[in-house]
């Protein structure tokens, strides 16, 4: 699976960020969504949490 690069991911959060206009559940979603995927790169690099 081929994933995009920071600086095209970047480039379109910067495209998009004087159009979007959200309230709370989208901001909550979007910060759960972010969790989610945070989760999973850390995981597969080897972190844990919670355990010694």
């Amino acid at each position: 699976m081929h994933f995009p690069s920071i600086s095209t991911v970047s480039a379109g959060f910067l495209a998009l960020a004087g159009t979007v206009s959200a309230g709370p559940a989208a901001y909550g979603i979007c910060q759960a969504g972010c969790a989610g995927i945070v989760m999973a790169c850390y995981s597969a690099a080897g972190f844990t949490w919670g355990q010694p």
